[in-house]
């Protein structure tokens, strides 16, 4: 993508992006050479009061877990340069 934007003399972008994934992202875009403007969006956070059954687990938070996780090793690999 990079070469594509700077084939069109484009060397500043805005980065919409899930806030999960926002760092990685930008961490990718800046280390092709690009400016890059970010703006986070679905946010996973809740306000809530918790109860006792919120200690328990459950598949809703393993999948949080899971997506997490992901993002972990991802950020990682980018910094390692292992490409996909």
């Amino acid at each position: 993508m990079a070469v594509l934007l700077r084939e069109n003399q484009i060397n500043h972008v805005l980065l919409v992006t899930y806030a999960l994934h926002m760092e990685c992202a930008k961490y990718l875009f800046k280390k092709q050479g690009l400016q890059v403007e970010v703006i986070a969006t679905d946010y996973e956070a809740t306000v809530r009061l918790v109860g006792l059954l919120d200690c328990l687990p459950d598949a809703e938070a393993l999948s949080a877990s899971a997506r997490a996780m992901k993002e972990l090793v991802g950020r990682l690999a980018g910094m390692l340069g292992v490409e996909r």
